[in-house]
C-alpha cells in the first residue's frame, strides 16, 4: 500500500481567487489579464497557438511549448474585449468584467461558447507563510455533456461521475490485482489531464504535478482539477475532437513509429515461463516453443524475453531468424561486471543529494545517462538479433528526490516516464537507426512521442479483458497509438480456453499484437480448439500487417491513432458517444470484440454510413443496432464504405491460411458512398494514393502513378464487370467467393484506373 498512499495531497491552505481585474494589455501576440490575489499583483496570459485553440497560463507555463502563435487582433466594446487570431477570425474569445470579477469565453468557429473561464473558478491554494502550494480550474457542465479522457484508464472509458488521482502507479502489482479483482479505479499508469467533452471541445493542462480529476462525482454540474505545485497552463481546443487530439499531439510530439516487423505476432512470456526448468535450461525452453510454432507452420519473427542476454540465446536467434525483445527496469541493471560509475547518475534524495533515491532509480533527465544504456546494450547489439526492450516500472519516483533538471520528485513523478523513453529512443536509434521497439508500461503527455506502451499487468479473467479494451481506448483518446495489451492476461490463473480466443482475437485487431503472461501463452496450452483459433488469427494477422503498419506511419505523421474510440472517430456523433466497447481500427475496421463470459452473440450500433461484414460481405446500415453471432473463433468486424487497405493474400486470393500459400499483395476494397481518396504507406516517405469515386452503375478506383499491385477484393458486391485502363476484364480474372462474400479481380500491374460495376 505504500505506492498508493504517497500522493501528495496538500491540506491546510488558504483559497484565494483572481478576482479583481486591474488592467488589460494588447501585444501583438498576447493580451494579458492583470489582477491582485492576497494583495499582490498577478498576470494571465493568453494566446492564439499555430496549432489551434487558444492558451491561457499564469506566468509559470509548462513543459511543452508551442512553436509559434498567431498575431492578435481585437475589437473593443463598453465592457468587453473581443480577441481572435489573423487568421482564424471565426475562433476567437470574449474578455469581460464587472466590479470585482471578469471572465473569458471561449467561441468556436460556428460562434457557440464552448467554454468560459471565469475568475471565481480559479482558485489558488496559499499556505500560512503566503506561499503558492496548489491550483484549482472548476468548470460547469449539465446532465448531457459526456467527458472522457485522463490518459489510459481502467474504470471506464467515460469518466462521468469518477474522482481520478492523477500520479502514476503500478496500479496492477499482484498480488493486489488479484485481492481487488483488478485495477483500483482511481488509478493508472499513464495520467494525462487531457479531457475531451461530447460537446466538442478539449482541455489539456500543462503540468506533470500531481493532480485530482473530479468529474461531477463532487458536484453533478461541475467538474475540477486541482494540482499541486504553481502551473496554470491550459490549452482549450474546440475543433472536432479528432483534430483536437492532433493539436494536442502536435503540441507533446506525434505517436512513435515502430518498425514494420512490429506490425506482425509477438510470442513471449514472463520469467517464469522461460526459467521453469531451471536457469540453465532456459535457452533451450525458447528453442523448444520456437520449433513447436515451426511444427505448426508458423515461423516466429519476434519474441518477448525475460532471460538473461546469453550468448547462446543470440546464437539461437540467428539461427532460427527471430528478433529478441529483453527487459530491464529504470535501475537499469547489468548482467555483466562493469566499473561503471552508477552513483554519478542515479537519481539523489532531496533530503540529502549525496544518497541515491529509495530505488535507485537512474536519473535520465541527465543527458549523460545516455552513455549508461550504451555501456549496458552495446554487448549486446553486436548480436544482431536484440531489436527491442521493454522499459519497465517508471512509476515510483519519491517526493524526497532531486533531478539533475533542478526538478523534485513532486514535479518529476508523473514526468519521469518521458525522460525514461526520450533517453533510450535516442541511444538506441543511434545504433540501429530505428529497427528497434521499445515497449513501456508507464506513461505521460509526450511519451507517446517515444515509446510503443501496453496496458499493464492485467489479470486473467474476462474483468482483465474488459479493462484491457477500456485501456486500449482510452490510452488512444490521449494520443498513445502503439498499443497493445498481454494476449490472455499477465497474473493469476492459467486462463480458459474460451477466454484465451477471446483476447487473442481483440490482440489480432490491436495496435501490438503480443502474447505474454506469467504462466505460457502459446496456443497449444489451451486445446487442440484453441490451436485452430490461434492459427486462424495469426494468419490474418500476417494477412493485415501492412494495413497495420500503414496506419502506424499514418499516425506518426498525422495524429491518426491506430485505434479510435467512435466517440472520437465520428465526432460525439449522438447514440455512440457513450459507446465503450467497439472501435476503429486502421481508419476503416468497425472491430467489436466479444467481452463476457459465455457470449456468443453480442449488440453492435453502428455508426452513420454503410457497413460491409469483415467475414461474409453482408451490407448493414448505419445508425442502427443490431445483434450478431459471436461463436468463440468470430469476432464481428466491419469495413467502413470507401474502405482501401493493403493485405497479403494467397493466388486465390484468399487471406493466408498456411506457410505453404504462395503470397502476393492484394488491396481489400469496399464501394464509397462519396469521392474519397487513400493513403497506403510504405514507409514516411514511401507511399501511394489511390481515389475512390461512386459511379452510377458502381464505382472507380484510380491510382495514378500506376499501381504495382495487381489483386483487388472488393468486399460486399458480386462485380458483373469491371474495366481497367479502357480494357474489360475477360471473365477468367474476374471470381466471386461466395463464402466471404467478395470478388477477386487479377489485373495487371501498373494499371491506373479500374471501372467496376
Amino acid at each position: 500500500m505504500a505506492i498508493i498512499t504517497q500522493f501528495p495531497s496538500v491540506q491546510n491552505v488558504v483559497r484565494q481567487n483572481p478576482g479583481t481585474l486591474t488592467g488589460l494589455t494588447f501585444g501583438k501576440k498576447v493580451v494579458e489579464i492583470h489582477t491582485e490575489i492576497m494583495k499582490s499583483a498577478h498576470i494571465f496570459r493568453i494566446t492564439f497557438p499555430v496549432i489551434g485553440g487558444v492558451r491561457i497560463s499564469n506566468c509559470n507555463t509548462g513543459f511543452f511549448e508551442a512553436e509559434d502563435t498567431y498575431e492578435i487582433q481585437t475589437v473593443e466594446q463598453s465592457d468587453c474585449f473581443a480577441a481572435f487570431s489573423d487568421i482564424n477570425r471565426n475562433f476567437r474569445i470574449m474578455i469581460s468584467w464587472g466590479e470585482s470579477d471578469w471572465k473569458i469565453e471561449i467561441y468556436n468557429s460556428e460562434n457557440n461558447c464552448v467554454r468560459t473561464v471565469h475568475s471565481s473558478q480559479i482558485i489558488y491554494g496559499f499556505d500560512e507563510k503566503g506561499t503558492l502550494k496548489t491550483v484549482k480550474l472548476l468548470q460547469k457542465t449539465d446532465q448531457k455533456e459526456i467527458l472522457y479522457g485522463l490518459g489510459e484508464r481502467f474504470n471506464s472509458v467515460h469518466q462521468n461521475k469518477s474522482r481520478i488521482m492523477l500520479w502514476n502507479v503500478d496500479c496492477c502489482h499482484p498480488p493486489l490485482s488479484l485481492i481487488r479483482g483488478g485495477h483500483e479505479k482511481k488509478q493508472g499508469y499513464k495520467n494525462i489531464p487531457l479531457l475531451h467533452s461530447s460537446k466538442g471541445y478539449t482541455l489539456f493542462f500543462n503540468t506533470f504535478c500531481a493532480g485530482v480529476a473530479d468529474i461531477r462525482e463532487w458536484e453533478e454540474d461541475e467538474y475540477f482539477f486541482e494540482f499541486s505545485g504553481t502551473q496554470l497552463d491550459l490549452f482549450i481546443w474546440s475543433d472536432t475532437i479528432q483534430n483536437n487530439i492532433k493539436s494536442y499531439l502536435k503540441l507533446t510530439g506525434l505517436p512513435y513509429l515502430p518498425p514494420r516487423w512490429a506490425a506482425e505476432y509477438w510470442a513471449g512470456g514472463g520469467f517464469y515461463v522461460w526459467n521453469s526448468d531451471g536457469r540453465e535450461n532456459a535457452v533451450g525452453k525458447v528453442r523448444e516453443v520456437a520449433e513447436r510454432y515451426e511444427k505448426a507452420g508458423i515461423k516466429i519473427k519476434t519474441f518477448y524475453l525475460e532471460l538473461k542476454p546469453e550468448e547462446s540465446l543470440f546464437r539461437l536467434a540467428k539461427e532460427k531468424g527471430f528478433n529478441i525483445i529483453l527487459w530491464t527496469d529504470s535501475v537499469l541493471r547489468f548482467d555483466f561486471e562493469t566499473e561503471f560509475e552508477r552513483e554519478r547518475y542515479t537519481v539523489r534524495k532531496k533530503s540529502n543529494p549525496t544518497e541515491p533515491m529509495t530505488g535507485g532509480y537512474v536519473d535520465f533527465s541527465n543527458p549523460a545517462s545516455r552513455d549508461m544504456i550504451t555501456v549496458k546494450y552495446n554487448p549486446l547489439w553486436k548480436s544482431g538479433a536484440l531489436k527491442g526492450v521493454m522499459i519497465d516500472y517508471a512509476d515510483n519516483v519519491y517526493e524526497d528526490s532531486i533531478f539533475f533538471n533542478g526538478q523534485d520528485g513532486g514535479s518529476m513523478h508523473n514526468f519521469y516516464p518521458y525522460w525514461y523513453a526520450r533517453r533510450f529512443n535516442e541511444t538506441w536509434d543511434l545504433m540501429l537507426n530505428g529497427d528497434f521497439v521499445l515497449l513501456q508500461r508507464s506513461g505521460c503527455a509526450g511519451s507517446q512521442h517515444w515509446t510503443a506502451v501496453f496496458g499493464g499487468d492485467l489479470p486473467a479473467t474476462y474483468v482483465g479483458l474488459r479493462r484491457a479494451l477500456t485501456a486500449g481506448l482510452s490510452a488512444c483518446n490521449a494520443g498513445f497509438s502503439a498499443w497493445g495489451s498481454d494476449i490472455g492476461g499477465f497474473c493469476g490463473v492459467q486462463p480458459t480456453e474460451e477466454l484465451y480466443a477471446r483476447w487473442l482475437e481483440f490482440g489480432a485487431f490491436s495496435p501490438i499484437m503480443r502474447a505474454h503472461g506469467i504462466l505460457p501463452r502459446d496456443p497449444w496450452n489451451f486445446g487442440k480448439e484453441a490451436e485452430n483459433i490461434f492459427l486462424k488469427y495469426f494468419w490474418l494477422r500476417y494477412s493485415l500487417a501492412d494495413a497495420v503498419y500503414s496506419a502506424m506511419v499514418n499516425a506518426a505523421l498525422t495524429g491518426e491513432t491506430v485505434m479510435q474510440s467512435l466517440a472520437v472517430a465520428f465526432n460525439n456523433d449522438a447514440g455512440i458517444v457513450t459507446v465503450d466497447d467497439e472501435y476503429m481500427f486502421c481508419g476503416n475496421m468497425l472491430v467489436c470484440p466479444v467481452i463476457e463470459e459465455n457470449s456468443f452473440s453480442r449488440k453492435i450500433v453502428f455508426p452513420r454510413g454503410r457497413w460491409t461484414d469483415f467475414w461474409t460481405g453482408r451490407i448493414l446500415q448505419g445508425m442502427a443496432e443490431y445483434m450478431v453471432s459471436a461463436p468463440v473463433d468470430h469476432i464481428p468486424v466491419y469495413l467502413k464504405s470507401g474502405t482501401l487497405l493493403p493485405v497479403t493474400v494467397n493466388s486465390d486470393g484468399k487471406m493466408l491460411e498456411s506457410a505453404a500459400d504462395s503470397e502476393s499483395k492484394a488491396l481489400l476494397v469496399t464501394c464509397p458512398e462519396a469521392a474519397c481518396s487513400v493513403k497506403i504507406y510504405r514507409g514516411t516517405e514511401d507511399f501511394d494514393v489511390y481515389a475512390l469515386s461512386p459511379d452510377e452503375n458502381g464505382f472507380v478506383i484510380e491510382n495514378s502513378s500506376g499501381s504495382l499491385i495487381d489483386t483487388l477484393l472488393i468486399c460486399g458486391y458480386n462485380v458483373e464487370r469491371a474495366v481497367a485502363d479502357d480494357t474489360p476484364l475477360p471473365e477468367s480474372r474476374i471470381c466471386f467467393d461466395s463464402s466471404v462474400g467478395r470478388t477477386v479481380l487479377k489485373l495487371e500491374r501498373n494499371w491506373m484506373k479500374v471501372v467496376i460495376s
